[in-house]
């Protein structure tokens, strides 16, 4: 195969890659996907040959895999209580959720809340209409 044809071949797949990555719904599998095609691109340049590309690919994905998780748990991390806790699943999702809590003498207790007909739902019949704060299920169940 003439070095034209491969190069083309190889710049081919690497924006297939970048365009797919475009798709990709987690950071840590864009991450891959370009962190792969650019790894293809340098492998291709120094080797210039299938090994050295193949290895570049390679390499380079798992150093993508590995920025962009590192991406993904700074965003997490970043994210406030309420942005953590307001998950709403749909109406026909059966879900329970333990609340954990601290009382004032030190003790600790726990509240389940279960998720029905759009609404969470405490123990005594409460309901919340996104998931409550730890703070808002100390007030009514702490001691």
């Amino acid at each position: 195969m003439s070095s034209l044809i491969k190069n083309t071949f190889l710049l081919a797949a690497a924006i297939g890659l970048v365009i797919s990555a475009a798709g990709c719904q987690s950071e840590s599998g864009t991450g891959t996907l370009l962190g792969a095609g650019i790894g293809a691109a340098i492998g291709q340049a120094v080797g210039g040959d299938t090994e050295s590309t193949a290895i570049g690919a390679g390499v380079g994905g798992a150093v993508g895999y590995g920025v962009g998780k590192h991406k993904e748990n700074q965003r997490k991390q970043s994210q406030t209580p309420a942005q953590q806790q307001n998950y709403s699943p749909s109406d026909s999702e059966t879900i329970e959720k333990t609340v954990s809590f601290e009382n004032s003498n030190g003790s600790q207790s726990s509240v389940t809340l279960r998720y029905i007909n759009g609404k969470w739902v405490g123990p005594q019949g409460e309901t919340y209409s996104t998931l409550p704060t730890k703070a808002q299920i100390k007030a009514a169940y702490g001691s």
